[in-house]
């Protein structure tokens, strides 16, 4: 069994000094790709970061995916895309949308893509009912998730990243940690997965 999926987790970290060690996460299946990105989120003075909402989609194949607006989403909350490809290198895009962090293993036709990217709502995104993202030439499989927060700095939304990549067979695949750096900081855990055999 071959597949990809997208995942999403939510942490609270009190102050600056504090953050995530190595995870270790536990899987059904054997993992022989494995890609997880910890996105510390800087708030908002006199703002309290609320996770708003997510939205999922997937596609065996086409050149682009469409993801619907995570239900409450209003101006000023801030989206963070997480979408993982199979079939090429290409990195994921869409207007309005800023790259966060990408990563590929290999090359077309069996490569597999990870790319995250993140949007400030606006008020031209209000009637936006979905979105849809460029996936590339020789995409033959997609997966994505949205999620959005409220309460987060617009101007300054991401306070650090650090992400882990590996290649092997394990059902125990190990994350590195990562540090924040300034207080009250959110710690979201975006995770990908490709290629699992049972």
């Amino acid at each position: 069994m071959v597949y990809r999926t997208s995942k999403s987790y939510f942490f609270i970290s009190s102050n600056s000094a504090q953050g995530l060690k190595n995870v270790m996460l536990t899987f059904t299946v054997r993992i022989f790709l494995f890609w997880l990105l910890f996105i510390c989120l800087s708030y908002q003075a006199f703002s309290q970061i609320n996770f708003r909402g997510q939205a999922t989609s997937g596609t065996i194949s086409g050149s682009t995916i469409v993801v619907g607006k995570p239900i409450g989403t209003v101006a000023g909350d801030v989206m963070i895309a997480n979408i993982s490809t199979n079939g090429n290198n290409v990195v994921s895009s869409s207007a309005g949308w800023t790259l966060l962090k990408n990563v590929n293993s290999g090359t077309s036709p069996t490569a597999s893509v990870s790319t995250i990217l993140y949007k400030v709502v606006n008020s031209s995104d209000v009637p936006v009912t979905n979105y849809t993202f460029a996936l590339g030439t020789g995409a033959n499989g997609a997966a994505a998730a949205i999620v959005s927060f409220s309460g987060l700095d617009t101007i300054r939304p991401i306070d650090t990243t650090s992400a882990t990549f590996n290649v092997g067979n394990s059902r125990l695949p190990i994350a590195a940690g990562v540090t924040t750096l300034t207080p009250k900081t959110a710690i979201l855990m975006l995770g990908q997965i490709g290629r699992a055999h049972v």
